[in-house]
């Protein structure tokens, strides 16, 4: 197996570290973008698939949001390896046992 460089094992540390942080700022970034209300009820007709000025704005602040953006990265690298880590554990493990069981 490969061995990181000094400097991508301390850029690791750093993603892990700043986990639980970043899912929180991501909900918190998301939440105060994205306003909770109820549609507007002015009678007048909507048009089937249209969005609204509102939700349109939404999205693209979400998408120019440079922290958001950041942290997203750096969560969906946490979770990656964390997938593999646990897939390569399985493996191991399975392994291991088939090696006892005979």
């Amino acid at each position: 197996m490969d061995r990181l460089s000094k400097e991508d094992y301390k850029e690791a540390i750093g993603y892990l570290k700043r986990y639980n942080y970043n899912c929180v700022s991501i909900l918190t970034a998301r939440l105060n973008i994205i306003d909770i209300s109820s549609p507007k009820m002015d009678g007048l007709p909507k048009a089937p698939y249209s969005i609204s000025d509102s939700v349109y704005n939404s999205v693209i602040r979400l998408q120019e949001d440079i922290t958001l953006n950041k942290a997203l990265k750096e969560w969906k690298i946490v979770k990656k390896a964390l997938e593999l880590t646990d897939k390569i554990t399985k493996e191991i493990f399975e392994e291991e046992f088939e090696k006892r069981r005979k």
